[in-house]
């Protein structure tokens, strides 16, 4: 895997956020509430899925038919622990990490029709009529869930904030609208080049919704200092990204 690979950063960037979550709950231990310590941790666990899940796309998974419903599945679980951290940010002090927290319950109920259903159809039909339109049926409720697990974590942080979570709302919308032509483009349109661009894209906006969301968890544990700190991470990190963008860019012209 060569350091220009799109795939090289998304797992790169995947991996720093692991360990951003790791060191975030060691220096906010006894700060955070019962609920934004369990959003952070499921907030980790869909940055541990995008690792796994690039490390398939690397290896061309989602290029074989009876392989692509597995890595479904690995951003399924990614995907419901993205909606799990929204909701446990959310309820704060009142969530009960607990199997009989009921919405939890109802969560891990729609997760595993979701997971049956990838394999049902990505494995036991899809390999026989792997036509686009067949792929895109087999995609449409991950893409769904995608999309409504992004914008709730926002949704979570303005209910929350108010204003101070508009930034992170503002930017899980515009991540949400991606969600479609990249999974088009990583998994319908894979014989054709064009995957490259949006893994790009992908990875810029992966930095930007990792310091988004960390300042919303800084906005719980430190108020306004952390929000504020956090903040000014964010636009330092913008510019970085776009410096890295157009070296990239050049680079590949020439």
């Amino acid at each position: 895997m060569r350091w220009m690979d799109p795939d090289f950063w998304n797992i790169s960037i995947a991996f720093f956020a692991i360990i951003v979550v790791i060191l975030f709950l060691g220096v906010c231990r006894g700060r955070l509430s019962i609920g934004a310590s369990c959003s952070v941790l499921f907030w980790g666990g869909w940055w541990i899925t995008i690792v796994i899940a690039y490390f398939m796309l690397h290896y061309g998974f989602h290029q074989r038919d009876h392989l692509r419903w597995l890595i479904l599945v690995v951003v399924d679980i990614g995907n419901l622990c993205l909606l799990a951290a929204a909701y446990a940010l959310h309820q704060d002090s009142a969530f009960k990490a607990t199997v009989e927290e009921p919405t939890l319950f109802w969560l891990a109920s729609g997760g595993a029709l979701l997971l049956a259903w990838d394999f049902g159809v990505g494995y036991l039909f899809l390999p026989f009529s792997p036509t686009p339109e067949w792929i895109m049926f087999l995609l449409s409720p991950g893409m769904v869930l995608s999309s409504v697990s992004t914008v709730a974590l926002g949704a979570a942080a303005v209910a929350r904030f108010r204003a101070q979570g508009l930034p992170l709302l503002v930017f899980c919308i515009v991540y949400a609208i991606l969600q479609s032509p990249a999974y088009y483009s990583l998994f319908v349109d894979v014989n054709k080049p064009g995957g490259a661009p949006i893994k790009i894209v992908l990875a810029i906006g992966k930095v930007l919704f990792l310091l988004t969301t960390l300042a919303v968890y800084s906005q719980a544990s430190l108020g306004r200092r952390g929000m504020r700190m956090a903040l000014t991470l964010a636009n330092t990190a913008l510019g970085v990204a776009y410096v890295v963008a157009k070296l990239c860019s050049l680079l590949r012209a020439g």
